[in-house]
């Protein structure tokens, strides 16, 4: 018996992915491993994974990297290996062929602009800089975004900007999101 890759008709492809990677630490621990090699092995299934979202077609993903408390309650040696691994595969998305063959828009949601270092910042700006007129795939990376950091930071937004008596509509509150341009979430 010959093995045969599985299909998947277009219209049942989700539109959107959003992986969100759990256990790497307990992964690593369970073979005797130090925290940031588990995050180095989970940055390599990660690629693998939107390698093959993007081979099978799908047009959006989202990878939630760290909340914000992930960065700042952390060990600071891990917390440093994972701000090194960030730098080294944003490097490799920043100088990949298939990005900008497949015109593959990529963004940062959250508050990596306030916790992350000068240099993977840098890093992180050229990658939206060098995809900013793509659009026929996203990617989008979370990194430094809370639970409720979003609605909050997307009323204190509303509230700066509106005068007493105006309606703060479901419209306005999106548009307000750092999440804006993800898909709806479907119930």
């Amino acid at each position: 018996m010959s093995y045969q890759e599985p299909t998947i008709a277009p219209a049942e492809l989700p539109r959107h992915v959003v992986i969100i990677p759990d256990g790497n630490r307990r992964w690593a621990t369970e073979r005797g491993m130090e925290a940031w090699e588990g995050h180095e092995a989970g940055a390599k299934n990660t690629e693998k994974l939107i390698r093959e979202a993007q081979r099978l077609g799908v047009e959006e993903i989202s990878f939630w990297g760290s909340s914000l408390e992930n960065l700042v309650k952390r060990p600071v040696l891990e917390s440093r290996a994972l701000l090194r691994i960030y730098g080294t595969y944003f490097k490799q998305l920043l100088q990949s062929e298939d990005i900008h063959k497949d015109e593959v828009r990529i963004r940062f949601i959250g508050r990596w602009e306030e916790q992350f270092p000068a240099a993977l910042k840098k890093t992180l700006y050229e990658c939206i800089e060098a995809t900013k007129i793509y659009n026929k795939r996203f990617l989008k990376f979370l990194a430094g975004l809370q639970r409720d950091d979003d609605m909050r930071s997307a009323f204190q937004r509303v509230a700066e900007h509106f005068q007493p008596g105006e309606t703060v509509t479901d419209a306005v509150i999106k548009a307000n999101l750092m999440t804006r341009d993800l898909p709806p979430w479907i119930s």
